[in-house]
């Protein structure tokens, strides 16, 4: 195995700022002014965001014709 084959980790940088930006948002949030509900509105269609990409694989969205049941709908009303 070379040193460009190592497997990718597991925990990156960009995902341990976005935990820690997210858990100190209530001790931050006030000062700046933003509404606390707001918030915590977004941080729940964020978790709603992430399932519905678990659960379909592959970020595709499944009414947006780029899936792979498009093309073979589209080549039977040819």
């Amino acid at each position: 195995m070379t040193s460009t084959d190592r497997p990718a980790p597991l925990i990156t940088a960009p995902m341990v700022f976005t935990v820690a930006v997210l858990a100190s948002t209530p001790l931050w949030l006030t000062q700046v002014g933003l509404y606390q509900y707001l918030a915590l509105e977004i941080m729940i269609w964020m978790m709603f965001a992430l399932g519905h990409n678990l659960l379909l694989g592959q970020g595709v969205c499944p009414r947006s014709g780029t899936g792979p049941t498009s093309a073979s709908v589209r080549m039977r009303l040819a």
